[in-house]
């Protein structure tokens, strides 16, 4: 008798045989007794394997992008010379000559970091209890993305950053800030955090105080946040200047010794809710 059969999996068996039993197993289908009985593959089995292979390997190739991405991102230390209240590197104290890499290997300085690192989208920066009295610049080279944002996080029990003139200047874009502290050296110059050119950039929980001139957004810096902030100034605690567009200020306190407020020239602030002024 001559007979083909295609079964689910694909497999096609032709050839002259009697056929006594059928049965399913693990493998597919097999044969009490078969004589001259050929096996091979149907076009249509060729078709979907190879469709199954295609499949394999783009979630392969997506899990590898995946894991490649999460590895490459990198989180570096930074303490000052003593140990009171840390958080991030507890026994431990800073050292420009470490690699910031590790809690037990902190780097003293936020500059010599940015100066010997190529900072990368999704890189955390862990800022630890204490004092770093010097000007901080974060250069236009620091970018993050707008789903991958290189983060600079102070320690809750106060990252204190001091200084004359402007204490922190930031230049990039798609940077996120939090529990940092800017203190003057007195009330009668300086500001505490500058953005030129800076955009897309979030800052939570941020106090400024004893400082000429609070927070500062000049020229082309847009769309950044300030959530929770708590501003102390002599003049405006928060002003702009030159051509910044769509920044917006929620849940803070700004204050003025002077009785200032906020001074926004050319349309720099288009949101400020629940806020204290």
């Amino acid at each position: 008798m001559q007979f083909e059969c295609f079964v689910e999996t694909g497999f096609r068996f032709s050839g002259s045989s009697v056929l006594k039993a059928c049965r399913w197993g693990m493998h597919g289908v097999w044969f009490h007794s078969y004589r001259h009985c050929k096996l091979g593959r149907s076009p249509a089995l060729v078709e979907r394997m190879d469709e199954m292979k295609l499949r394999f390997w783009t979630m392969g190739l997506a899990v590898f992008l995946a894991l490649g991405f999460a590895t490459s991102a990198t989180t570096y230390y930074i303490d000052d010379n003593a140990n009171d209240g840390d958080v991030y590197t507890p026994g431990f104290t800073g050292n420009d000559s470490n690699d910031g890499l590790t809690p037990t290997t902190p780097k003293l300085t936020l500059n010599n970091l940015l100066s010997s690192t190529n900072l990368l989208p999704g890189d955390i920066v862990l800022i630890d209890t204490g004092t770093y009295s010097n000007n901080v610049v974060i250069g236009a080279g620091v970018n993050g993305t707008v789903d991958n944002r290189i983060v600079f996080q102070g320690s809750t029990n106060r990252a204190v950053f001091t200084a004359s003139g402007n204490i922190i200047t930031i230049n990039g874009k798609y940077l996120s800030f939090s529990n940092i502290v800017a203190f003057g050296v007195s009330d009668a110059s300086g500001t505490g955090i500058s953005l030129d050119g800076a955009s897309w950039c979030d800052f939570e929980q941020i106090q400024i105080d004893q400082i000429y001139s609070g927070i500062r957004v000049v020229n082309a810096s847009n769309s950044n946040s300030f959530r929770r902030c708590k501003v102390k100034s002599k003049s405006a605690p928060f002003s702009t200047t030159g051509s910044p567009k769509g920044n917006s200020i929620e849940k803070s306190v700004l204050y003025s010794s002077a009785g200032v407020g906020v001074a926004a020239i050319g349309g720099g602030i288009t949101s400020l809710l629940e806020s204290i002024v």
